[in-house]
């Protein structure tokens, strides 16, 4: 895979070693296959040190993208479901049996989880009776309930915040809304003033604000306006997120040139605005796995990682199921905490991404940039065929904008 650069400089992407090599001349596509061997069977997970409780499925917003607004195919709606206090005694002898780590990371999700802050309460002092081991918590919140009582709570017992805001008003207004259609904005930012002002060094450490950007030729003007605000200017987000795509509405393969010329208005929106910081996140996300790829020859047979059974977390939903993940459709569980982790079914899931990947990767020019994962395992082949196209675009626009950016002295990499 060959990229060339706005200075007219060829980069090539050779995929067996995973370098990225200058050329001045022509190189030919490799032409070797890999042979994707099964996993070996498994009946643990080694690594496991997080549990993200899901403990509603209550919220107080109807933002138009969510994932949970019934328009996302084996995937739940709002209800009107919370965890009881039996089930989050359950699920700690559940993680109390299950867990060898030295720390255990308990995450709090919803739906909207400061509907039940009450529950939260309990789940912590409870874990910290139960528990002689580090524990630490966080919890992802749209931020309205964040009233000054559960900041101080929050505060007192160090609990890491994930407060989702869509840029300034402006844009984030347009999307995360309540079902009245009243925006967000205003209700979260007052919360976030409190801590900053009263919280200065936790709001530094251990508040992560999370924007979803519905479509990327918004961004600069997101940046602009999120530079100009005396409050978020020195809080840039922690993490930037396209839209999930909807496969029940229909996905459509994405245009190499459309994205590229996204891309590169971005960048040279930072070049001209190094100040906007919101910007330079967004990009070193987009080429942070070309600057973090471990570079080794790929052996001809290979077992691909998958996130089983060297995943560091678990999830559990309302009903007290048991998924690999919050991304993983609803049907896609693994186990459920009163009789715990199904080992078949997760060796099964396991293996059915194996045999996919047999038949689709062998040959890909991108096969160890590639994110698929077990979530594709609801998709049909059609949509895999869509899925595939769109990684590649992706992956080749994000060596390009990794290449640009090491040209302009834009990637920082951490010693």
């Amino acid at each position: 895979m060959r990229v060339k650069t706005r200075n007219d400089t060829t980069y090539y992407y050779n995929w067996a070693t995973n370098e990225i090599e200058f050329v001045n001349c022509e190189k030919t596509t490799l032409n070797k296959q890999i042979s994707i061997n099964s996993v070996k069977k498994f009946h643990g997970f080694p690594n496991l040190d997080t549990y993200v409780l899901e403990i509603t499925n209550k919220c107080n917003l109807r933002c138009t993208y969510c994932c949970y607004s019934g328009e996302y195919r084996n995937t739940r709606s709002h209800g009107n479901l919370s965890m009881t206090v039996s089930t989050i005694d359950e699920i700690l002898e559940f993680i109390r049996l299950s867990n060898t780590q030295p720390s255990i990371w308990l995450g709090f999700y919803g739906g909207e989880c400061l509907l039940e802050y009450d529950l939260i309460k309990y789940c912590v002092e409870q874990a910290r009776c139960i528990f002689d081991k580090e524990l630490r918590f966080f919890l992802s919140t749209n931020g309205v309930l964040l009233d000054v009582e559960k900041t101080e709570w929050f505060v007192s017992n160090g609990f890491l915040l994930n407060i989702s805001l869509d840029g300034s008003q402006s844009y984030n207004d347009k999307n995360r809304r309540s079902a009245s259609g009243k925006g967000s904005f205003g209700m979260v930012y007052k919360h976030l003033e409190y801590i900053k002002v009263h919280h200065p060094d936790y709001f530094e450490s251990n508040v992560n604000i999370l924007m979803t950007l519905p479509q990327m030729d918004v961004l600069p003007s997101i940046a602009k306006e999120w530079n100009e605000d005396e409050l978020l200017r020195y809080k840039v987000p922690a993490h930037i997120s396209n839209l999930a795509p909807n496969y029940k509405k229909g996905v459509d393969e994405v245009d190499e040139n459309e994205v590229m010329t996204q891309l590169y208005a971005i960048l040279d929106e930072l070049v001209a605005h190094p100040e906007y910081e919101v910007l330079k996140v967004f990009l070193d996300e987009r080429v942070n796995d070309w600057l973090e790829r471990a570079v080794y020859d790929l052996p001809e047979e290979n077992q691909l990682a998958t996130c089983m059974p060297n995943n560091k977390k678990l999830f559990i939903d309302t009903f007290g199921k048991i998924g690999v993940c919050e991304k993983m459709c609803d049907i896609y569980r693994i186990g459920d905490i009163s009789n715990g982790i199904d080992w078949a079914v997760a060796n099964d899931y396991v293996e059915k991404l194996v045999e996919m990947r047999k038949t689709r990767c062998g040959n890909c020019p991108i096969i160890r940039m590639c994110d698929i994962c077990l979530t594709s395992l609801d998709l049909s082949k059609e949509e895999l065929d869509v899925f595939c196209h769109n990684q590649k675009v992706y992956t080749k626009a994000f060596l390009l904008l990794f290449c640009e950016m090491a040209e302009l002295g834009l990637i920082e990499k951490d010693e």
